[in-house]
């Protein structure tokens, strides 16, 4: 496996392409409003919470491409759906979506697990389910561009929560850990932890200046993507198929 990084995605391909020989296919995320790459197979994820055909175009919204260009999907991923999601709202999805023969849609959520601490090498066990029967509390802090799937799970096992967000990418600033730091001071109660996502907690993980203080209260909940309606197999089988098909070719798929 080469990972590599390049804002041009044609160098890019054609760099790696004179790396690595033997390559049978490249990924490429968030390739598909990039033209000058004519994909093999291209696949687009739809945040749940966030439908394009409710979303605008950029500057007005979040859309980085019309949404009348889904038309080139091949494969449409609605990520982070919620795991009680109705027939009614998938068959809505399909309709409001307006897919041809030729598409395939599939939906995806969010499996977490039990967290795990940041900084401690001894890992202290700790469910969320035995938080909430010691009528413990919780600081969500976040820095990523969507944490309402994690909000909603919080919320859902009854635990009460305070919530700290930060823009996506965020760089902590000591100003920053202060807050993080004041704010947990002031909640109420012994039993009480830090929760905070795996990609935070990689941020966390190496600032010197993260309060000794909270190191021991800080954990991060790995998470799992996990397909609904039974839709991993097949989804399996059309990636390996093309991979399979076109590896001779040099085909692409993003």
């Amino acid at each position: 496996l080469t990972v590599a990084v390049c804002e041009d995605r044609v160098m890019g391909i054609k760099n790696l392409l004179n790396i690595n020989k033997k390559l049978q296919a490249i990924l490429l995320d968030d390739a598909f409003q990039h033209r000058y790459v004519n994909a093999g197979l291209n696949i687009v994820l739809i945040d749940y919470s966030r439908p394009v055909f409710r979303d605008l175009f950029l500057p007005a919204g979040d859309l980085r491409d019309s949404s009348s260009q889904l038309k080139r999907a091949d494969i449409i991923l609605v990520t982070k759906t919620p795991q009680n999601i109705s027939a009614l709202d998938i068959r809505l999805w399909k309709k409001q979506l307006k897919l041809f023969p030729y598409q395939k849609l599939y939906f995806t959520t969010i499996d977490y697990e039990k967290p795990v601490a940041i900084f401690s090498k001894k890992q202290n066990i700790i469910t969320l389910k035995k938080l909430n029967k010691e009528k413990g509390k919780v600081l969500l802090v976040s820095g990523i561009a969507n944490p309402k799937p994690l909000i909603d799970y919080l919320k859902s096992v009854d635990l009460e929560c305070t919530i700290l967000s930060f823009p996506d990418h965020h760089h902590f600033t000591n100003t920053d850990l202060n807050k993080i730091k004041n704010t947990f001071n002031a909640i109420s109660g012994r039993k009480k932890i830090i929760i905070t996502t795996e990609k935070d907690a990689v941020r966390f993980k190496h600032i010197k200046e993260f309060p000794r203080s909270l190191r021991d209260k800080i954990y991060y909940l790995p998470i799992r993507v996990a397909f609904l309606n039974h839709g991993q197999k097949e989804f399996d089988k059309i990636i390996k198929n093309y991979v399979r098909n076109n590896k001779k070719v040099g085909r692409l798929y993003s």
